[in-house]
This record gives structure tokens, C-alpha cells and sequence, in this order.
């Protein structure tokens, strides 16, 4: 039996949060395209979903900049024990 590499991908969870580590502050907009370019298929619910367990967690802030654009906010670790 053969393991096809190519199928294999890393939690979505893991991709979203290595980008936001990487650009500290990203969109929405931006981040679903980069995510799609190097995860594949993203449906704008998964990134929410996971949006909210990351800000529920304290690992980001969120704001509206506009009626349909967020600004994510990725938070320092030495941040978030302060709070």
C-alpha cells in the first residue's frame, strides 16, 4: 500500500495560523487568497470558523476596517499573558 504525499495536508488550522504568525496584520480578503493559493479549496466559512476559535483563544484580534473587510491582528505571546 502507497501513501500518495501530494493528498496529505496539514490541519487547516496549522496553515492559517503559520500566515498570520508570518504577516502579524493581513485582511480577511488577503488571508483567504493566500490560503487558497497554498492550501487549495477554502470556503470562506472555514476561515471564520477558525478565525473565531483563534480570537476566542487570544491569539488575535479582529476588526471591521470596512463593511465587508477585517483586519486580523495576529498577538504576540508575551502579549497575551499580559492580558
Amino acid at each position: 500500500m502507497f501513501i500518495r504525499l501530494d493528498v496529505l495536508k496539514p490541519p487547516l488550522r496549522y496553515v492559517i495560523y503559520s500566515l498570520l504568525r508570518e504577516h502579524k496584520v493581513i485582511t480577511d480578503r488577503e488571508l483567504l487568497q493566500k490560503l487558497k493559493r497554498q492550501y487549495g479549496d477554502v470556503a470562506e466559512r472555514d476561515l471564520n470558523k477558525e478565525l473565531l476559535a483563534f480570537e476566542i483563544n487570544g491569539l488575535i484580534r479582529v476588526s471591521w476596517i470596512s463593511k465587508e473587510e477585517r483586519r486580523i491582528e495576529f498577538v504576540e505571546e508575551m502579549e497575551a499573558h499580559e492580558a
